[in-house]
């Protein structure tokens, strides 16, 4: 895995491509939350908050009769 940027203050930073890449794997079936969750060294709650923000994202286009596009 490359080297993750990080924080002054010592956090790691994940690009939101990066959290849009790592969900859809686990959407796609290739991986479980908690196996990303030990491959990446985080808690399994955050992978599951990047997911929650990301299917909420596109709710709120959708409610708000906007196109739901990739961050790409």
């Amino acid at each position: 895995m490359a080297t993750v940027a990080r924080d002054s203050n010592g956090r790691r930073l994940y690009t939101a491509e990066f959290k849009r890449q790592q969900i859809e794997r686990i959407e796609r079936g290739e991986i479980s939350a908690a196996e990303l969750s030990r491959e990446l060294g985080i808690a399994r709650s955050l992978i599951q908050r990047w997911k929650h923000l990301a299917t909420r994202g596109s709710e709120t286009a959708v409610q708000a009769n906007e196109e739901v596009v990739p961050l790409s």
